[in-house]
């Protein structure tokens, strides 16, 4: 993860032999359709966090959550689509295929994490998730995350990692 005042960026690649994604627009739920990335992102002061979804394609699921949002979905009085973000210039993302993995950076203005105006500054806490579906050919896709959830959902925000921007 780097920033600068305007934007946090993040990097991940992994390894993995033909990852693909059947995800052909925005917003679809990518996480049931191949590969993916999935960053979580939250500012240390507030309650509201992001998800976004990549695909090897370069295709998005971009959410936005509190913890009422994600009760909501989980006891089905709302719909995940309630909660997605469908401006396609939100956050800005790239990735790359080889024959060995793929690898995709994503670029998350200030505005998606803070309030309207403010900037990203040394010192900001943050907590963050680089999590992975990686279906590698198999029946059910393989997760893995950097933080340890301990068998816990992805959302679970106690497990995520502590940053401080410097």
């Amino acid at each position: 993860m780097t920033w600068e005042p305007a934007a946090l960026v993040v990097d991940f690649c992994f390894v993995a032999t033909a990852a693909c994604n059947s995800a052909r627009r925005l917003n679809e739920r990518t996480h049931l359709l191949g590969d993916v990335g999935e960053i979580f992102l939250q500012c240390a002061e507030n309650d509201r966090y992001v998800e976004i979804h990549v695909t090897p394609e370069n295709q998005r699921l971009q959410l936005e959550w509190n913890s009422e949002r994600f009760e909501a979905v989980r006891n089905k009085r709302a719909a995940l689509e309630d909660f997605a973000i469908a401006d396609p210039n939100w956050v800005q993302t790239c990735t790359a295929v080889a024959s060995t993995g793929w690898s995709a950076s994503v670029r998350i203005p200030a505005a998606v994490l803070l309030e309207e105006g403010a900037v990203f500054h040394g010192g900001a806490r943050l907590l963050a998730a680089v999590c992975r579906y990686d279906c590698g050919g198999g029946d059910k896709p393989v997760l893995s995350t950097t933080a340890n959830f301990g068998g816990q959902p992805f959302h679970t925000r106690t497990a995520w990692h502590r940053a401080r921007l410097s």
